[in-house]
């Protein structure tokens, strides 16, 4: 278990029962717990007491799973009498033959498995000043929450190689795989009752909401010298930025500096009809909330696969099975599941004679499935008055109020899908029954397919939808002392959906020069397609040959709505209404 086995000459592994290659697993867990309260006293800041309290709690767990490590320079042979051959999260290579013999049990190629947990938990209340930014301020009750949680599960499979030579797999009963690969340079034989090759899924899942409230006195100073001085500061000190986010940095600067010089111009017109300040401090009391949540979900889907000159997959299936209606005994199934079947070399070329055959009752040879999700909210409400002081257009002191609000709603969610593939400079295709072919190919220089019943090839489509959803608010009223008096008002509206489906890989049998040979009872195509680059050397027999369409879609829809409304009065008596 997670052991190191190294050998130059031959090795065998003989047991009367089972042969198990396990994992070791490595545990690891933390928690961490810390409370904080305290007292403060500033005599340079405006307010001068402050108190604030803290508590945060975290705990990660890792559980980590380590497969054994087996390095063969001749000849392996693993026999295993009455019991199975498990490798789990296992590396077994061979220079020579590679042999795996369950007598009278299964044979698994099986992954190691991670898993990483984490959750976090904080909250916090403080009375006294804080600062916003460099140019807002806050004094009051300041509450904070945060709850984060995280999971994540990862596969790592077996890896069975002759480097030099031939994989031989022999299973009394099945032979399973998932997520793992078996490689050789010469041949690949397995044979079982029945064969499953498959996929794992790795597994992500996160969730985090924060949520903050103040209640209290703002102070804030605004000035579009400042926000200049402020985009100026960040472009210098941003040495690590791209050349097109320095570039878009510049254009930010440029455009804020002619809406500088387009301000101070209406403030020397004396334009009454112009909002524009070159100062304004603010200071008023009020409440600030807002929240957020995100959560997010992905299952990935990973893959199988074999590798070798010649692949010879063969279903016998149960010795004690009748006959079936030709008189023939029944074969077993081969199940394929993102599962690549394939002939190249090192420089990934398909390899030159190469071969694939599979033989059993049904084959199924089917895509993975990868599934993501998402979905966050977002929330705010503001509610503030208090008094203004402004140098501009319209220079005076006022008195203000704010009424806000907001909301937000995100969710998305995909579907895709992993095709399986064959693809050798021969392939052959052999089944008593069924054939199905589900979102994956078949591709060589020549195909050859006989099919006891029917051959059924479908495509398969991608899926996404995303929605969002949103509102807004607003409000602002403010008079002056001697000068000007304003009503605003405000308001959004949105909402936007998306959906596509897609066909990405199309399924079919895919022949070249040699072309493809095809035998089956019936033959249906959904969305697939059997061609060949020559068509004159193809054939295809069928007693019944029927199609089915696949319509990809792509859809959208969004929708707005704004409503915007200010009244202004000033010493000149000019109203302005707009909605």
């Amino acid at each position: 278990q997670g052991s190191r086995i190294s050998a130059e000459g031959d090795a065998q592994f003989i047991a009367k029962n089972s042969v198990d290659f396990g994992v070791a697993v490595h545990t690891q867990s933390q928690q961490a717990s810390t409370k904080s309260s305290g007292f403060s006293l500033d005599g340079t800041a405006k307010y001068v007491a402050g108190v604030h309290t803290q508590r945060e709690n975290g705990d990660t767990s890792l559980r980590q799973e380590v497969g054994t490590q087996i390095s063969i320079g001749g000849k392996s042979t693993t026999i295993a009498e009455k019991g199975d051959i498990t490798l789990k999260g296992t590396t077994f290579v061979s220079n020579d033959k590679n042999i795996l013999q369950a007598n009278n049990g299964d044979v698994k190629l099986l992954t190691a498995e991670t898993t990483d947990r984490s959750t976090q938990m904080r909250k916090g209340h403080s009375v006294g000043e804080a600062a916003i930014s460099d140019t807002e301020r806050f004094f009051g009750y300041n509450r904070t929450r945060m709850n984060q949680d995280g999971e994540q599960i990862t596969h790592k499979g077996s890896q069975l190689a002759s480097l030099n030579s031939t994989v031989d797999v022999y299973a009394g009963k099945d032979y399973l795989q998932t997520a793992s690969e078996v490689l050789a340079k010469e041949k690949v034989n397995i044979n079982a009752q029945n064969i499953i090759i498959n996929n794992a899924i790795n597994h992500q899942d996160n969730s985090y909401s924060e949520s903050d409230l103040k209640i209290g006195q703002f102070s804030r100073v605004k000035s579009p010298i400042i926000d200049l001085i402020n985009t100026i500061e960040g472009a210098v000190k941003n040495d690590k930025a791209s050349d097109r986010l320095k570039a878009a940095n510049v254009m930010s600067v440029a455009a804020q500096g002619y809406n500088l010089y387009n301000s101070i111009s209406k403030m020397a017109t004396k334009d009454p009809k112009s909002n524009t300040y070159l100062l304004r401090v603010e200071s008023g009391s009020g409440v600030a909330h807002s929240r957020q949540s995100q959560e997010g979900l992905a299952d990935i889907s990973v893959g199988s696969r074999i590798n070798a000159k010649d692949i010879n997959l063969i279903a016998r299936g149960d010795d004690k099975q009748k006959a079936n209606e030709k008189g023939e005994r029944q074969l077993g199934s081969i199940n394929l599941t993102h599962t690549d079947l394939t002939s190249r070399d090192e420089q990934g070329k398909r390899i030159q004679d190469s071969s694939i055959m599979l033989t059993g009752n049904k084959l199924n040879i089917q895509a993975g499935e990868t599934h993501t999700q998402f979905k966050g909210r977002n929330q705010s409400v503001g509610v503030e008055v208090g008094m203004a002081a402004t140098v501009g257009a319209q220079t005076g002191v006022g008195v203000y109020a704010r009424v806000g609000g907001s909301s937000g709603k995100e969710d998305g969610e995909s579907k895709t899908y992993q095709a399986s593939h064959l693809d050798a400079q021969t392939v052959t295709l052999n089944s008593q029954g069924d054939t199905n072919l589900l979102g994956s190919q078949v591709k060589g220089n020549t195909v050859n397919a006989n099919v006891g019943g029917k051959l059924n090839i479908e495509s398969l489509q991608d899926e996404e939808r995303f929605k969002t959803k949103s509102s807004g608010g607003g409000l602002e009223v403010e008079f002056g002392f001697g000068n000007n008096w304003s009503v605003s008002g405000y308001g959004n509206a949105s909402k936007g959906t998306t959906h596509r489906k897609q066909v990405n890989e199309q399924a079919g049998i895919f022949a070249e020069e040699g072309g493809y040979h095809i035998n089956a009872q019936n033959v249906h195509l959904k969305g697939g397609a059997i061609a060949s680059t020559n068509p004159t050397n193809s054939k295809l027999a069928t007693n019944k040959l029927t199609f089915e369409d696949i319509q990809n879609e792509s859809s959208s829809s969004a929708a707005s709505a704004s409503i915007s409304g200010s009244i202004k009065e000033s010493k000149e008596k000019w109203v302005d209404n707009e909605t």
